[in-house]
């Protein structure tokens, strides 16, 4: 029996904590340490634990930005990829598709295996499998490359292997790898048929270089919470929204590269769900980005999304991220548009507000945050309830000197400061609502039928205005709104995702050849959950298939069923239907009589989460009290303004607000973690679980 149960999200600027104790329930939020995030986490827990300790048993389930970082900042690790003699540049040639159709200087990202840490091997798979160019241990060819790897210095430091076709035939893989490991003993080794035996050469010498970059990164990190965490089981969430053992996720990092971000999602939707709004989007934004997806009822994935301009096939929440964040940069550009980041101030040194510099000439320095502050969106007695001071004076300060930076420009008119910081918010705004809109409009769902849910540590400020913006009428606010991601990675459940490309396979004729595919991915997967803790009898495996009509380059998933029990010829006549429904959802045509191709097989392995959502955010007593009569003017008001105009809104502590009471903004709700901003006439409802219903149709 666990005696602690911790989940931990590590952002930008904070990390996040909730945890079951034997004392009770415990949320905890402290300043990441970017220079070294194990450091906050290791921190974090023992300011959580008190006097208890860690034993065999206890559960700690962690959503990490490590391996996120060390791609977005190029700092990953040396890596060395071996491919098929001539296919060296794969990486380098990429797709014909270009990111911005009208951009004549448009760069592509540098791979992040350069040119003379590629090398090719004289073999060849063809695309049924066949050996068209034999590979042997021991041969000559295998000897020219470790001599080719002798030679690099400095050497490399972890090794990805994709050779064309493999995933059709695996053996020249392992010869490779297995020869590596002899003369190369302690550099990690990533095998394309091992981590992702999926077609298209591309994509899957991205992902195993990618996987290959961040490994000894990731193992690092991952050893050093080892270290630290004594016998505690450690999962790490996983970029599907599952959880995976810390062992796989070492070995395999690339599936960890959305871990925050798909906790927030995963915690979102069993929050709204359990409210009575299955269908959302959700709106994660903190110190550094926002995150926006969108769920009818069940977290949506894909499997062609990536990283950076850096294309993945391993399966991911289907989401959408842009820089904006608390902590996003202001700044006028040469012609005085006034510009919100995507640069950062980070957690270190933050917003002009934390008081740890002063602003530049030109009001280098302010934040979306710095704004918030000048309109009084923020409480007057600071963050973390009080325990955490801002500087109001270095706001003021800072967004006056960007007044007078855009005044420079010729022709531009004069503005205060207080229109500044809401130039910034409706900047800022305006950039997430682009995102709300290609997750939802540019994919034919209207973003009006959806109930918005705002998290992270800055999302409730902005939701009312971001709802107005994109016409969502209703915003659902759960409690403890910054800590939303760390609730997600306990209630998330284990998974683990396997699959193999049989294109070319006769679902009908080959249905014994199929099947015994399906088992030994069910059985990969069943290990994977068992490597992680979870009992064979508490798995759940789900099939999943690629599928395409014939003459078409890219395919979509649907369900199959798991057990084999109908004919295959029925299976596969419901396997087509479903697939020519959602054909007909995502282009709005679907074609009678065209061959369907089989192309992928997938399965998916679900383990139990490490909690409850019920005991991480549990219900309210409002004894009695939550539809009688409520008094916001009995509580400290706040000068904000809104839309140009001052308003003085109370500031109400959650806590004081109950089951079945209704307010009207404006309004500042304060709690530990997250502050929500009511604007004027919003209405507010209080859940039976404490979460806020804002209802911006009241406004007037």
């Amino acid at each position: 029996m666990r005696e602690h149960c911790i989940g931990v999200d590590t952002g930008g600027t904070f990390t996040d904590l909730v945890a079951l104790t034997p004392a009770g329930l415990v949320h905890h939020k402290l300043s990441s340490t970017p220079a070294g995030p194990y450091r906050a986490v290791l921190d974090g827990i023992a300011e959580t634990l008190g006097e208890g300790t860690l034993q065999r048993g206890d559960r700690i389930a962690h959503g990490t930005t490590v391996a996120t970082n060390a791609i977005l900042t190029g700092n990953v690790a040396r890596a060395l990829l071996v491919t098929t003699l001539g296919f060296e540049d794969v990486l380098e040639i990429a797709r014909q598709d270009r990111p911005a159709l009208y951009d004549l200087e448009v760069e592509r990202p540098a791979p992040l295996i350069p040119g003379e840490r590629r090398l090719g091997i004289a073999e060849r798979i063809g695309p049924e499998g066949q050996a068209e160019l034999a590979l042997t241990p021991g041969s000559e060819a295998l000897a020219d490359l470790i001599d080719q790897i002798d030679s690099l210095d400095p050497p490399p430091e972890a090794i990805a292997i994709s050779l064309l076709h493999a995933y059709a035939n695996a053996t020249h893989e392992q010869i490779v790898a297995e020869a590596l490991a002899e003369r190369f003993p302690g550099i990690p080794i990533t095998r394309s048929s091992e981590l992702i035996p999926l077609f298209r050469e591309y994509e899957r010498s991205s992902t195993v270089a990618v996987n290959a970059s961040v490994q000894p990164i990731m193992s690092r990190y991952l050893g050093a919470l080892r270290a630290g965490l004594g016998a505690a089981d450690l999962v790490i969430t996983t970029s599907s929204g599952g959880s995976l053992s810390a062992e796989r996720a070492a070995r395999e990092p690339v599936h960890t590269l959305l871990s925050g971000p798909a906790a927030g999602v995963a915690g979102a939707l069993a929050v709204a769900r359990r409210a009575g709004f299955p269908n959302i989007l959700t709106f994660d934004m903190g110190g550094t980005s926002t995150d926006v997806a969108l769920c009818d009822g069940a977290i949506h994935q894909t499997s062609e999304g990536g990283l950076e301009g850096y294309p993945l096939l391993v399966e991911q929440i289907d989401m959408h991220t842009v820089g904006a964040g608390g902590g996003s940069l202001a700044r006028i550009d040469r012609g005085g548009a006034l510009n919100v980041g995507p640069q950062s101030a980070g957690a270190d040194p933050g917003p002009l507000a934390y008081g740890r510099r002063s602003p530049g000439p030109a009001g280098e320095g302010v934040t979306v945050t710095d704004a918030n502050l000048v309109l009084g969106r923020l409480p007057a007695a600071g963050l973390l309830g009080g325990t955490m001071e801002l500087d109001s004076a270095a706001s003021l300060e800072g967004l006056r000197a960007l007044a007078a930076a855009a005044a420079a420009v010729s022709g531009a008119q004069t503005h205060t400061p207080e229109e500044i910081a809401e130039g910034v918010i409706q900047v800022a705004v305006t950039t997430m609502a682009a995102a709300l809109r290609k997750i939802s409009v540019e994919r034919g769902k209207d973003p009006r039928e959806y109930v918005l849910v705002a998290f992270g540590g800055a999302g409730a400020m902005h939701a009312a205005a971001l709802g107005a913006e994109i016409g969502v009428d209703r915003v659902l606010v759960p409690r403890e709104p910054g800590l939303l991601s760390a609730v997600g990675t306990l209630v998330a459940g284990l998974r683990v995702d396997r699959a193999q490309t049989v294109l070319g396979s006769d679902a009908v004729g080959d249905a014994a050849t199929l099947a015994t595919v399906w088992r030994r991915l069910e059985e990969e997967a069943l290990a994977g959950l068992e490597e992680a803790g979870v009992a064979r009898e508490e798995c759940e495996l789900r099939r999943r298939v690629d599928l395409r009509y014939r003459g078409q380059s890219f395919e979509l998933t649907v369900d199959v069923p798991v057990s084999g029990e109908a004919a295959p010829e029925e299976d596969w006549k419901a396997t087509r239907d479903r697939f020519a429904a959602a054909h007909l959802e995502r282009y709005g045509y679907d074609r009678p009589g065209i061959v369907v191709e089989l192309v992928s097989l997938r399965v998916e392995g679900h383990g139990p989460g490490a909690a409850d959502l019920d005991e991480l955010l549990p219900g309210i007593d409002d004894g009695g009290e939550g539809e009688q009569g409520f008094d916001p003017g009995s509580f400290p008001t706040r000068a904000m303004i809104w839309d140009g105009t001052g308003h003085e809104a109370p500031q109400i502590p959650r806590e004081r607000l109950l089951p079945g009471q209704v307010v009207t903004g404006p309004l500042l709700i304060q709690e530990f973690s997250a502050t929500t901003v009511v604007p004027p006439g919003a209405g507010v409802e209080v859940g039976s679980w404490g979460d806020l219903l804002i209802t911006l149709d009241h406004q007037g």
